[in-house]
This record gives structure tokens, sequence and C-alpha cells, in this order.
């Protein structure tokens, strides 16, 4: 019975044998065709779906192996456009892998002219909201003439308004937050070829001390990478004095933006 399986990396157009004097030596460059992918053989005893499953739940070994996975696409990526595979995309034999390429070729193509010459970059905000909550007057017009009632009323009356503001703060806060949430948006929007809208994570996923309120990736083209470098410094710089930040990374392997039919 034959133990290895052939796990993938991705899939390029071109062949670039030169490529994998970069990466470690037991990646191999298999030919199907006009394709080609980027791969290794590995061990069943790791890969098969039963001992993933397995693997899954080791915390150490999954961080390892899915930060390979990256590593060598954005490696790869330097030298060619790359269909980059989800990790642990794992075929029972070369033969098995050369089928799957074949019926799904037309598929495969299309993603890779999808995203040549462009590139993922995430984009993310996050808000202090203390910061935020010191400067919402001077962002809020209803909450700087709420602030200017609570200073002409009487004492009775004062008290009632401070009681009404904590609400009223929360309210425009959230609002605030959309707002620049969608000025963001738009403005990456607009040097975009696509754009992906992901899940607001926790602070427990994110490890950061503050709230995320935006998380996105955005397609762009390479020619306009630095109007989007620059774009992503002037907003920085914007939100900062409201106690927003940007956190821009890239480029990536263009995951967001792969659409197979299979």
């Amino acid at each position: 019975m034959n133990n290895s399986l052939i796990y993938i990396f991705c899939f390029i157009d071109r062949p670039l044998p030169e490529l994998l004097n970069s990466l470690p030596e037991s990646l191999t460059c298999f030919p199907i065709d006009e394709l080609y992918a980027i791969g290794k053989t590995v061990r069943s005893s790791e890969y098969s779906q039963e001992n993933l499953k397995k693997g899954f739940s080791d915390l150490p070994w999954i961080e390892t192996q899915t930060r390979e996975h990256v590593q060598v696409i954005c490696e790869v990526m330097k030298h060619c456009v790359v269909l980059p595979c989800k990790f642990a995309t794992v075929f029972t034999s070369v033969e098995n892998m050369e089928n799957f390429v074949r019926e799904y070729a037309p598929s495969l193509k299309e993603n890779l002219r999808c995203v040549a010459d462009k590139e993922e970059w995430s984009v993310k905000i996050y808000c202090d909201r203390d910061k935020l909550n010191e400067k919402i007057g001077e962002i809020s017009e209803k909450v700087n003439s709420f602030e200017q009632e609570i200073i002409k009323s009487k004492p009775g009356k004062a008290f009632l308004l401070k009681r009404k503001k904590a609400e009223l703060l929360e309210t425009e806060a959230e609002l605030i937050l959309q707002n620049y949430g969608r000025q963001c948006f738009s403005q990456f929007q607009d040097i975009s070829e696509q754009i992906k809208l992901n899940t607001l994570l926790p602070r427990e996923a994110t490890e950061r001390t503050y709230d995320m309120i935006f998380n996105a990736a955005f397609l762009i083209h390479k020619q306009r990478i630095e109007t989007m470098l620059n774009l992503a410094e002037h907003l920085q710089t914007s939100y900062r004095n409201v106690g927003m930040f940007l956190d821009v990374t890239g480029p990536w392997p263009p995951f967001s933006f792969i659409s197979m039919k299979e």
C-alpha cells in the first residue's frame, strides 16, 4: 500500500525550475499540460483525511504547517502569478492530481487570468473607544449641542440630561464608526478590482487592545499599489486623531478572490 500523498501549495501557468532553488528541497514542480503545480510528497500518517482531523486539534502543528503553506506561496508569488490552494490540499497520487487539473483546467486558467498583475491586500480598522468618546463632541454636532444644553440647564434638568448622555454617546459613536467604515470602503473600492468584506474578529482572535470595526480584502492592480499605500497613510493619519487605527498588510496570496467551480 502506498503511504505517500501529494500535497499541493499552488498552481502556476509557467515552469520555474530556478524557483525551486529558493524553496525547500522537498518541493517539486509538477507539469500538467499548460499548467504547473508546486507541491511535495507527504506521509499519509499526517495528511490522510482521518489523520488531518486529529492534526487540526494540535494547535502548534497547525500553526507550523499553515505558516509554511503561506510562506511557500508568497515565495512563488515573487516570480509568477499563483493560484493558491487551501491548506491541506492533498491528492492520493500524481495521476489523481493530473486528472483533477485536466478536468478543471478552464476554471484554473480563468482564475489565474483574474489575479494576474494584481495583489491582495488586507485592510482592518481598530477603534480606541475611550479616545473616540473624548473626541466625539468635536465630531458630532448632536453631542456638542447636547453638552451645551447641559451647561445651560438648571441642576435638576442637567442631572437628568447627563443620565441620557451615555446613551447618546453610544448611539453617536456607532454612527461615526459606520461612517468611517463606509468612507474607508469607498476610497479603497475606487482603486480596487475586487473586494471581499470579512467577518469582524473579537479581541481574543486579534490579540489587540482595541475593537475591530472594519475587515476587508482588496484585489488591487500592481500599477495602483503605490496609490493604495498613499491612501492608507493618509487615512491612518486622519483616523488616529479620533482613536481609530488602520492595519494594512500585504501582498498576500489571493485566497479571497479564487472562485473554483468544483
